[in-house]
């Protein structure tokens, strides 16, 4: 399979942010198989994971950043999006930062 550009996606989230907030996204790339990679930093243990189109908690270690995949999502509709979002809230002292990177699989 050759593979097309690659999407991006960077956010970052500051103090007393809940649980579930979304720190980044790749927003509606359209139908098709995407192979999906990043990294994420989150000051709590195990802080992140990606909600669309599949369901993954990430595991971590606290202030330390985590790589993740590379693997393949299958995104059936032209309104899903690529969701990471906050697994553990941060707190007063706690910050989250997060990149996310699909490209989309071609035959």
């Amino acid at each position: 399979m050759r593979q097309e550009a690659t999407l991006i996606g960077f956010g970052s989230l500051g103090n007393n942010q809940a649980a579930n907030t979304l720190v980044t996204l790749i927003n509606a790339p359209g139908p098709g198989m995407y192979k999906v990679w990043g990294h994420a930093r989150h000051t709590l243990a195990d802080g992140f994971k990606l909600t669309s189109p599949i369901a993954i908690t990430f595991p971590s270690s606290p202030n330390v950043s985590s790589d993740f995949g590379p693997f393949i999502v299958s995104i059936t509709n032209t309104t899903a999006g690529i969701n990471l979002v906050l697994n553990a809230a941060t707190g007063a002292a706690d910050t989250a930062t997060a990149v996310i990177y699909a490209e989309k699989l071609s035959t």
